[in-house]
């Protein structure tokens, strides 16, 4: 856990350089229901290059729509079979959030080396860290990597894609977006595939934030 920890201290410093909507606070980053980019200051982004983050992190902002109190982050690896396969990550959930106009805050994802994938998510008050297992990348000589790019409306019970992530052991891969994730069967060409959706709900996450 350490290691991946360090791995997000340059994010989270980043992070408090700028927020998205040009507002500096960073717990109220959204006017409307949706998940979007952080946008970083020139320093932030020369920060996320010296740790060579920009190709492997991104960090997002949120508020839940009307209804949901509670936000899950689920990562996906794509089986043979050519159905995605739910391997975490977390999520953060408040009773009070409704009153208060709804849960936000911002996350970040590290594309971790050993094929895992970090979480660190604040929301109101409240934070989680947690990772994906690691996964054997042996043999793979070509990846794609797509993040989100513009704000993305939300609304109760449906994913959002946030990263797609593909690996091929050929010379050559077709080119794919987020919205493949709907359409698995369409990554055929990839020998790898890993997902990254965020969903807001009005349950409680499998997993809760630490104390």
């Amino acid at each position: 856990m350490k290691r991946w920890m360090s791995a997000l201290i340059p994010l989270a410093a980043a992070l408090t350089l700028t927020a998205c909507q040009d507002t500096t606070d960073p717990s109220q980053p959204l006017d409307s229901a949706g998940v979007a980019p952080y946008a970083l200051s020139e320093e932030g982004e020369y920060l996320m290059q010296a740790y060579d983050l920009d190709d492997n992190g991104r960090a997002f902002c949120f508020r839940s729509p009307e209804g949901a109190s509670g936000i899950n982050v689920n990562a996906y690896t794509l089986s043979e079979e050519g159905k995605w396969v739910e391997c975490g990550i977390g999520g953060l959930f408040h009773d009070e959030s409704m009153e208060e106009g709804g849960l936000s805050g911002t996350f970040t994802l590290v594309l971790e080396k050993d094929g895992s994938i970090t979480l660190n998510i604040l929301g109101d008050g409240s934070s989680y860290q947690s990772a994906t297992d690691p996964v054997s990348l042996d043999g793979y000589t070509g990846k794609m990597v797509g993040f989100l790019e513009e704000m993305q409306d939300a609304a109760v019970g449906e994913e959002i894609p946030v990263a797609l992530i593909g690996y091929t052991s050929g010379s050559s891969m077709g080119s794919h977006e987020l919205e493949d994730f709907f359409t698995p069967e369409s990554l055929s060409d990839l020998d790898f595939a890993q997902a990254v959706t965020v969903e807001f709900t009005e349950e409680e996450p499998s997993i809760s934030p630490e104390d």
